[in-house]
């Protein structure tokens, strides 16, 4: 058929792309571009990111404009003192032009921590950090920080918050029961979007009490 049967509509033919393969592997697709790796930097259309040597962000450039306020912290902390985590191993574990993947080790006193990365062309950047207690330990808190400019952290959308510009405060707890574990901080072309991710990760959105059909 002439342009596969996109000109009439009742043949459904556009919702071909729900089959499609396209971006299953790691080989690039237009508009993006190969990805550029240099040392601890990593190049995507539009965008550079760099990894400390324990494989946390310690910038993110878009547009050639710098992101974040600081690096990117992962912070546990016991008997209020935050563990001092001293860079041990780091490898590439795959190198394709669409998908960079690499492993990090590190350790404190009493833990142990492993951190996964996957860089992608089109900006995804997946994080899968495991913690391991080397001795016993009682810890007070884990937690990730993400310290965003104020220049750029205009609006905000996400975590239970409608669309808008970004208020000084949010009251938001993670819940893995509900679909509400991303948030979007930026302005414009610029920003940065986190989702945190359970183990086992579902899109059951959970409308029970809300009014809205199951």
């Amino acid at each position: 058929l002439k342009d596969a049967g996109d000109s009439d509509l009742w043949r459904l033919s556009r919702l071909r792309w729900l089959n499609s393969t396209m971006g299953v592997d790691d080989d690039v697709i237009p508009p993006f571009t190969p990805l550029v790796k240099k040392d601890n930097a990593i190049s995507m259309v539009g965008r550079t990111v760099k990894f400390s040597p324990t494989g946390l962000l310690t910038s993110i450039k878009s547009n050639a404009r710098e992101v974040l306020s600081a690096p990117v912290k992962f912070i546990v902390s016991e008997s209020g003192k935050t563990a001092a985590f001293k860079p041990v191993k780091q490898k590439v574990t795959k190198q394709k032009p669409g998908a960079i993947e690499e492993t990090y080790s590190a350790q404190a006193s009493k833990l142990g921590l492993d951190i996964e990365t996957k860089t992608e062309a089109d900006g995804t950047i997946t994080c899968e950090a495991t913690i391991t207690a080397r001795k016993d330990v009682n810890l007070d808190d884990i937690r990730l920080q993400v310290p965003i400019k104020k220049s750029v952290a205009k609006y905000l959308m996400g975590f239970g918050v409608r669309g808008g510009y970004r208020k000084s405060d949010i009251k938001w707890k993670w819940d893995i029961d509900r679909q509400d574990d991303i948030v979007w901080i930026g302005e414009g072309g610029d920003g940065v979007q986190v989702r945190l991710r359970p183990h086992k990760d579902f899109w059951d959105f959970n409308f029970r009490g809300t009014g809205v059909p199951e």
